[in-house]
């Protein structure tokens, strides 16, 4: 099973543990006693114990995103200040000009750009900030994670081609401000949450004519998971670019299952 992720069967409490961050889920009285437990053992900072009780937090910055407790159940969204850093590094203002979509089309124009290399230290540094940046926003945002996904992949030889996908990006989130995950509550009694994984591919594109992977895990119908990923092996057509993207999804899946299996989540 996964060795950050815990479940007592006794007291029926979850914890998910990244790093020196934990994240518990239970009943109150468990949780005021783990809690009083990891005080005696640890100098530990409490960032309070969420849901809608008098006294409970409706708001938490959790490693960088932000989670909202609501009357129709819990939101979940990037930290706005990944986005407002890449658009300072960029020139950019909030009235300044939007990209309609994340993505550069992937013609000889841009494929000539990425033939001219970046010079210089500090534009190497510059580059794979923004990267960086961009790449770690888009673990919580699917609409720019393929276009960072095709930056990504130039941090080794930064070039000119990269730098302007990035501008694109950025321009695209001037008018894409936000993308908010939203996750009802399930009750009681209710039965089995049901899995869903979508995917798809494209064929052959980028200089390399390497095709790409993409899919979504759903589960009861809420986005958890998504993903962009370049195919190893170069597709001789679209059924078999598909077939690639299809057992990418259903590996997905199986993890995603496991994962479940180690919460007790049927």
């Amino acid at each position: 099973g996964a060795p950050t992720v815990f479940y007592d069967k006794v007291t029926e409490v979850r914890v998910v543990m990244h790093g020196d961050d934990f994240t518990f889920s239970g009943t109150e009285a468990e949780l005021d006693r783990m809690r009083r437990k990891m005080e005696e053992w640890y100098d530990i900072k409490d960032r309070g114990t969420m849901g809608s009780g008098k006294g409970e937090i409706k708001e938490v910055v959790i490693l960088g995103r932000v989670v909202r407790w609501t009357e129709g159940g819990i939101e979940y969204e990037a930290d706005a200040g990944h986005r407002a850093k890449l658009m300072k590094a960029e020139g950019l203002e909030e009235d300044s000009k939007v990209a309609v979509g994340p993505a550069m089309k992937d013609d000889g124009g841009v494929e000539a750009l990425e033939e001219v290399m970046l010079e210089g230290k500090w534009e190497h540094k510059e580059f794979r900030s923004k990267g960086a940046t961009l790449n770690y926003l888009g673990q919580d945002r699917s609409d720019i994670q393929y276009s960072v996904k095709m930056i990504c992949q130039g941090m080794s030889k930064p070039s000119e081609g990269g730098k302007a996908r990035i501008k694109r990006v950025v321009r695209y989130l001037v008018g894409a401000k936000r993308l908010v995950w939203k996750y009802g509550e399930k009750d009681d009694g209710e039965e089995a949450m049901w899995v869903d994984v979508f995917v798809d591919s494209d064929w052959a594109s980028g200089c390399q004519r390497k095709s790409t992977s993409g899919g979504m895990i759903c589960v009861d119908g809420a986005g958890v998971k998504h993903w962009s990923r370049t195919q190893k092996a170069r597709a001789l057509s679209s059924g078999e670019a598909e077939y690639y993207a299809m057992v990418t999804g259903g590996a997905e899946s199986l993890g995603m299952q496991a994962l479940a299996e180690d919460l007790r989540l049927e």
